[in-house]
Formats: structure tokens, sequence, C-alpha cells
């Protein structure tokens, strides 16, 4: 997989971001929508790293700049996904293809005053051969809105913006010497001999999270603050296509481990990201919301038949931490988090304003059918 010198672009970009802090909050889009919500059907997938369309998957449900939230560094996100589930009365099946494209753009849109109205970031693998000498840059963004050029990082093309239209501010390109940032790396998680642990996201690489508010009971219950959170599940990709799964934050230091041989999971490595199929059963799900329940001092328990009844919505969030290796030094940081976030909390705060992980932040709604 590919690992690229970061650290001397992130220090560079932190400089850019001083100088311009005063105009630019952040790479950030500036909505989030939800995604649709997502039928399950009672079908057990083959798990074996290939995801089909007659294997009983849920439609996809997208993980891209629509969808998601920035958090930690607040750097574009630089790759997508497609999320598929499914379910069985065995347990709840999770599927991700991630592609990582490496690079990234940010365009500013004004208002007719020519006031800067928001930005938003672009995945591109492209970015990185963009250059002002050549004059090599999109006419249009991917959702169609025409681009016009007032800034490219630090270079002044014009005395003021187009009215309405925007300017590539920073790229974050791989190879890109003059850009403001990094791109991303799929780095794998190292093999089961390594013993490192990253906080709650676990593995020492790019990781899939998904965190479960089972039946909605606990946001319904009125656990909306931003340091509730609910049970949680990482997944990390090995090299040699396994698929590794912890169990997370808000439980008890003691079930805070690796719970791989009690799962099932199996990756494909792409050349430009990865695809991993999981499955966890209902019996680790329901005895992890029943253990927070009590941990809560909550009157309501789950039971497996609860959560597969025809008609029950699951609450869920899934998170993609993505890690970087400077190969001169060996570092290991992490470049951002992008978390699918619901468009409005119920207090009103837009998603991509709120702290991201708590409950009351879930955007993703899963269906029993």
């Amino acid at each position: 997989m590919k690992k690229n010198s970061k650290l001397l672009t992130l220090l560079v970009f932190a400089l850019v971001c001083a100088v311009v802090c005063p105009l630019v909050i952040s790479a950030a889009s500036w909505q989030v929508k939800d995604n649709p919500k997502s039928a399950l059907a009672n079908n057990a997938p083959t798990l074996d790293g290939v995801i089909c369309d007659d294997e009983g998957w849920s439609v996809k449900s997208k993980f891209d700049n629509d969808t998601v939230g920035f958090f930690g560094a607040q750097n574009p996100l630089t790759g997508e996904a497609d999320m598929y589930f499914a379910y069985t009365g065995e347990g709840l099946y999770f599927a991700v293809d991630y592609t990582d494209f490496g690079s990234a753009y940010t365009v500013r849109f004004y208002d007719s005053r020519a006031s800067k109205i928001c930005e938003k970031s672009y995945p591109d693998a492209n970015a990185g051969e963009y250059r002002y000498e050549d004059g090599m840059f999109p006419s249009q963004t991917p959702d169609g809105e025409p681009i016009s050029y007032y800034k490219v990082n630090e270079r002044k093309i014009s005395d003021t913006p187009e009215v309405g239209h925007g300017a590539i501010w920073n790229i974050f390109a791989n190879d890109c010497e003059w850009a403001a940032g990094p791109g991303n790396t799929v780095c794998c998680t190292t093999d089961k001999s390594a013993k490192s642990v990253f906080g709650d996201y676990y593995w020492n690489g790019d990781t899939f999270s998904l965190a479960v508010d089972l039946c909605g009971k606990f946001l319904n219950a009125g656990f909306d603050g931003n340091e509730d959170h609910s049970q949680q599940y990482c997944f990390g990709v090995c090299e040699d296509g396994t698929v590794r799964i912890a169990r997370t934050y808000n439980v008890a230091s003691s079930l805070r481990k690796e719970i791989t041989d009690d799962c099932q999971g199996k990756a494909t490595i792409k050349e430009d990201g990865f695809v991993f199929e999981a499955f966890i059963p209902w019996a680790i799900l329901v005895e992890d919301a029943n253990n927070l329940a009590h941990k809560l001092g909550c009157d309501f328990t789950f039971t497996k038949e609860e959560c597969i009844s025809s008609g029950m919505t699951h609450r869920a969030a899934v998170t993609l931490r993505d890690m970087y290796i400077d190969e001169k030094t060996g570092l290991l940081d992490e470049y951002g988090r992008y978390i699918t976030v619901c468009d409005y909390l119920p207090n009103g705060t837009p998603g991509y304003l709120s702290c991201g992980d708590s409950i009351a932040c879930y955007g993703l709604k899963l269906e029993i059918k």
C-alpha cells in the first residue's frame, strides 16, 4: 500500500492556516445531508471481500463530502466510500467499498456582494496535477458549480472573486510541492503480533468504525449530550486481507478489546483503497447495549428479538479515521476524522458544527425489513 511523506506538508498547512485564519474557517463542508433510511433485508451475504449485488445487501449509503462532517484536524476528505448493511437472526452485516483519491481541492463560494458564503472540498485524484502556470484547473465542481479563480493557495489571480462563483483556495495532493496540505494514505493495519492500540479507534491504520444506538433507545431516553456515546466497533484492514475488529468506546475498560475471533470479516486490497465485509453477532451487540444501559442507570433492556423485529430502526454512525505515515521518520499520526453525522441534531445544531461522535449526531438509520 502507498505511504506518503506528510509531516512537512502538515506543518506547511498549519502555517498557511495561521495566515488565512481570519478568512477561512475550515475546509469542512458547510452542510451535511442525511443518507436515506437503509432497509436491511434478512440475508447472509458471503464474506469474501467482494460486494455483489445479488447477495442481499441494502441499497448503498454514501460516505462522501455531502454526508460526513469533518473533525479532528479538519483536513479535506480525499476519498469516498459506499456502505452496505444486512442482517440475519444471528447478527448484523456491514460492508465498505473505500476509494482513496489521495488528493482534494477546496472551493470558496461567494454571494452577490462578493462575500464568502461557504467552502466545500472535493476529492480529486488529479488535484496534484493542477498548476497555476499551466492554467490546469477544473472549470466546474463535480456537482456542476462553475469555478472562477481568485486565489489558488497563496497565489492571487485577481483582485476580487467573481460574484457567485468560487476559487480554489487549497489543494491537498500527493507529490504537489506547493500544496497547502497532504493527501490521504491508505495505510493497512499491522499483523496480529502488533500490540499497538490507538485510543478509541484501536488499530494503527486507516479504520472505519460503526457506532450503534440500538432501537434508538438511548437518544429517546434523553442521552443527547456531547459526552453521551454508544458502543463502537472498529474495523482494521490488514495487507493480507484480514479484517480485525475491536469493541471500543463507552464500555468497561476490560471490554475494550479485540473481538475478531467472535466475529467474521474479509477484505480485498485495491490499488486505491480497500473493500471489506464484516459480521458482528447480535449476542455481542445486545450484551454491549445492556451493559451500557446498566452503566447509565436506564430502566430498559435490549433483546435480539426486539432488535430484529419488523420495522425496528437502529441509529448508527460510521467514522473514517485516516492515518498517515512519514516514510523518513516512521511517524504515525492522524490526518483527519470524518463521521456520518445527521443534518441537524434534535436541539437544532447543524451536524457539521456538532461534536460529531455523540449519540445525538448519528446520521444513519437502519430499518429492519
